[in-house]
């Protein structure tokens, strides 16, 4: 007689995520599969990790969100972000942070950001929405600790166009193994980098990483010119905050914690988007955004913007 089931006591047992390594040891499950070891025996199992949602309450300046963009930050942490859900208002507009941890498929809200646009506070609607997350780690760096300056070797900070506003780990070229993070206040140079405060002392040269977070926008306005591509540059989780942190709007430098405003022209013409693509990053001095202006449908027109590249700022627009 065939068996139908078995019955197995998982005791101490433990797991291995397959396939990226075999065990005969232990159980072997895919990524998307968990053990579960909950109160009474229906709450221990292998199965599918259970489905969970996240809402977001209205409260301390936290709102209902839209458009959610999801970044896979480890094997088991998303970070998740979302625009305000207002049809239009003024400017600053509000963005927020959650993360979603695989594991234990729980959702914890992290705090929100607002974005101040360069030009005319007029009232803006979020038409497209994406977060890019890019892990740089050219070269190797020291601190000699009790100082801010950080020194590079075969780094390419500037010509890279790195942020400043983001964050910096030592020791290691994954995220996950930096156990302290340093704000970056500035870059001067290729090899150049000061801390916000003082950085460790890493003994010499090594490995590190740097996450560059960045929020792009594309919004229509009351006032058609103000519509278009908007940027925020130099973002970092620590900046989410329960209590907000306010992004400014550029004037004449790029590539600060800043909002720039990509235009297509002089007198804006993509002022009627209908959301945005986005492209793998090619280079680190090329990264292409895509947005549909829908005000000639059925001929609408496909816009393509370089999101990394340099900038000529006049009143934070280029």
């Amino acid at each position: 007689m065939s068996l139908i089931a078995s019955e197995l006591d998982f005791g101490a047992l433990s797991t291995a995520v397959y396939p990226a390594g075999y065990d005969s040891t232990k159980l072997n499950m895919g990524p998307l599969i968990g053990q579960f070891s909950e109160a009474g025996n229906e709450g221990k199992y292998v199965g599918p990790i259970p489905t969970s949602f996240l809402k977001i309450v209205e409260t301390a300046g936290a709102k209902p969100g839209q458009m959610p963009w999801v970044l896979n930050w480890s094997t088991n942490v998303d970070w998740i972000f979302l625009t305000d859900n207002s049809a239009a208002g003024a400017s600053p507009r509000l963005l927020q942070m959650a993360t979603y941890n695989r594991t234990t498929h729980a959702f914890t809200w992290v705090g929100y950001i607002t974005i101040a646009m360069p030009g005319a506070a007029t009232n803006y609607t979020m038409a497209g929405f994406r977060m890019t997350y890019d892990k740089y780690t050219t070269g190797t760096a020291s601190c000699a600790g009790g100082t801010t300056t950080v020194t590079g070797s075969s780094s390419t900070w500037t010509t890279d166009r790195i942020a400043a506003g983001s964050r910096i780990g030592f020791g290691s070229t994954d995220p996950t193994a930096i156990v302290t993070w340093y704000e970056i206040s500035s870059i001067g140079s290729n090899t150049g980098i000061v801390l916000t405060a003082f950085g460790p002392n890493t003994g010499g040269t090594g490995p590190y990483v740097i996450e560059e977070l960045r929020a792009v926008v594309v919004v229509t306005n009351n006032t058609t010119a103000n519509g278009g591509v908007y940027i925020a540059k130099g973002l970092r989780p620590e900046v989410f905050t329960s209590g907000g942190t306010a992004i400014a709007a550029a004037t004449t430098a790029d590539n600060l914690r800043l909002v720039y405003w990509l235009a297509d022209a002089a007198a804006v013409t993509n002022i009627a988007s209908r959301g945005c693509g986005i492209q793998d990053r090619t280079d680190w001095q090329t990264h292409y955004l895509w947005t549909l202006e829908g005000t000639a449908s059925p001929n609408a027109l496909l816009y393509k913007y370089n999101i990394r590249a340099a900038l000529t700022l006049t009143a934070g627009k280029n």
